[in-house]
């Protein structure tokens, strides 16, 4: 945890509250894929930050990054493309 989360964890919450976000769904109805950007992006845009959530036997067990990153650097539109890791 960065200096700043722990003397600030207050702002850190807010920053991230202020930023749009996307959940899309496996055929099972379960969370797949969550996205986060900057209000006014759009799918298409290099903005996104990615992930995606891991099931063995239906129960969640890792949240992988796309293409290991976490920047918001990826676009929502190719979330499946992406090598999670």
């Amino acid at each position: 945890m960065s200096l700043f989360k722990k003397v600030f964890p207050e702002l850190v919450h807010e920053a991230e509250s202020l930023l749009i976000r996307r959940i899309a769904y496996d055929l099972d109805g379960n969370p797949e894929y969550i996205g986060q950007a900057n209000p006014g992006a759009l799918d298409a845009d290099d903005a996104w930050f990615v992930r995606r959530i891991a099931y063995e036997g239906g129960n969640p067990v890792a949240i992988l990054f796309a293409e290991g990153s976490t920047k918001f650097n990826k676009r929502w539109d190719l979330r499946g493309s992406y090598d999670y890791r």
